[in-house]
């Protein structure tokens, strides 16, 4: 009688059980649940976000909102001057602010007034 291969121990079987935080972070990026996660992210990073724009920015805007839905980030400036550089750096800050999540989360920005 001919014997059967056994199965290789080393290579990972599906019906294998798995680390919560590994199923949980599949089921995130499966489900799309990673955009909102994305826009705490944002918020929380703002500073960062907005020193590697410009120096000057973190202490004259606040990022207030992000709509994960439209990928609309809310950015409220102090004072007018502040609002046209928002309007002006826009396409930079979008492209930074992603850079910083690693996604492509914000898909645009919305200058409330100061």
């Amino acid at each position: 009688p001919r014997r059967r291969p056994r199965p290789n121990a080393a290579l990972p079987d599906r019906r294998d059980p798995a680390g919560f935080a590994a199923v949980l972070q599949h089921l995130m990026a499966e489900r799309a649940w990673d955009m909102p996660a994305a826009g705490g992210t944002i918020l929380a990073q703002w500073p960062g976000i907005a020193g590697a724009v410009s120096p000057t920015l973190p202490a004259h805007v606040q990022a207030t909102g992000y709509d994960s839905e439209s990928g609309r980030l809310d950015l409220r400036p102090d004072s007018p001057a502040y609002a046209t550089q928002l309007r002006l750096l826009t396409p930079r800050i979008i492209a930074i602010a992603n850079e910083h999540v690693g996604s492509s989360a914000v898909r645009a920005l919305r200058v409330l007034p100061p």
